[in-house]
């Protein structure tokens, strides 16, 4: 395998961060509410910060932007960058949309040219005739894209979303997904949590997961590309670097996620059953959880995931650097 691997390029570097609300005991023997020994946040990706009620995720994005200051650690920003955070109800203003636009140049007493930008920032987010509107006759997801927009007007590096898809329907959900991605191609770093799976999978490029306040382990194989329905019975994802056969549904799907645990490795070509079956490499055999290990297995690229148990492992006796072969049933892929 020849396949050039591009190396993410950090916007922020966070190491040895401890964080706790006043009022929280601080006692070792306690948890703090964040504990993060180290962790980077990609540049110009969108980064899904993923966690229950509680893991920190909030809290996470408003020491990132400065909003909160950590008890202990450092967040290292790789260049000077400007960081706005769009709060999951997003509070707008009394009046028109154009007076919430317009708010924030006010306060930063910015000059220049404000018409033009708020036309082109209520465009972006697909709201161009909504500038006399008064933000009271707005709906859920209208108000949410105008403060993105907002935000966008103090031309941001890092746009920081919490919980852009809460409380609003599928199709404005697809919508907003549609418009993060977009401020992705234009260079922009996104960093945002989210509750849904589908909204999650489709929109990251990188998915941080936070268990009681300290990053664990991302579990799942995801890959983006392009869905292809064939008949009801034998439908195709193409990766670009591969493809493989999955579920047969009607509908418009860019990702598809696969468990490691449904995953096998052989050295040979595997059961004559059908099963998605694809050369890799092994690149590192780590300790899971009880008495399983997890591989990562570069396929033309892209580093997947598969799970054995110590005893397997020793019976075949895999090694690093070994060249095997890939499978998975098609009735393993999860469409999003």
């Amino acid at each position: 395998m020849n396949s050039i691997k591009i190396e993410p390029v950090n916007a922020y570097s966070i190491q040895g961060l401890k964080f706790n609300y006043p009022g929280k005991s601080s006692r070792k023997s306690e948890s703090c509410t964040l504990e993060i020994a180290d962790l980077s946040i990609h540049k110009g990706c969108i980064n899904v910060i993923r966690g229950h009620n509680g893991s920190g995720k909030t809290t996470l994005m408003k020491l990132i932007c400065g909003l909160l200051e950590p008890d202990e650690g450092i967040i290292t920003a790789s260049v000077l960058q400007h960081a706005v955070l769009v709060q999951q109800e997003p509070y707008l203003f009394h009046g028109t949309v154009h007076q919430n636009l317009t708010a924030p140049l006010r306060f930063l007493n910015r000059k220049g040219n404000r018409e033009s930008l708020i036309r082109k920032n209520l465009k972006f987010v697909g709201l161009e005739n909504f500038s006399k509107k008064k933000s009271r006759e707005l709906s859920g997801g209208e108000k949410k894209r105008v403060a993105i927009a907002r935000a966008l007007m103090t031309e941001p590096d890092v746009l920081l979303l919490d919980e852009p898809d809460a409380n609003v329907d599928s199709a404005t959900s697809r919508e907003l997904e549609q418009l993060i991605r977009a401020l992705r191609d234009d260079g922009m770093t996104i960093i945002l949590c989210s509750h849904h799976k589908g909204f999650t999978y489709r929109t990251s490029d990188r998915i941080i997961d936070l268990f009681k306040g300290s990053p664990v382990d991302h579990d799942e194989n995801i890959l983006k590309g392009q869905y292809t329905y064939k008949d009801k019975l034998h439908s195709s994802f193409d990766t670009g670097e591969f493809v493989i056969d999955c579920p047969s549904r009607l509908g418009d799907y860019s990702t598809v996620v696969i468990s490691p645990e449904n995953i096998s490795i052989s050295r040979g070509t595997g059961p004559i059953e059908k099963n998605n079956r694809l050369t890799a490499l092994i690149k590192s055999i780590r300790p899971y959880k009880e008495g399983r290990f997890t591989f990562d297995l570069d396929c033309s690229g892209f580093i997947m995931k598969a799970r054995m148990s110590s005893t397997e492992i020793n019976l075949h006796k895999y090694s690093p650097e070994e060249e095997v072969t890939v499978m998975f049933s098609p009735s393993a892929v999860g469409l999003f």
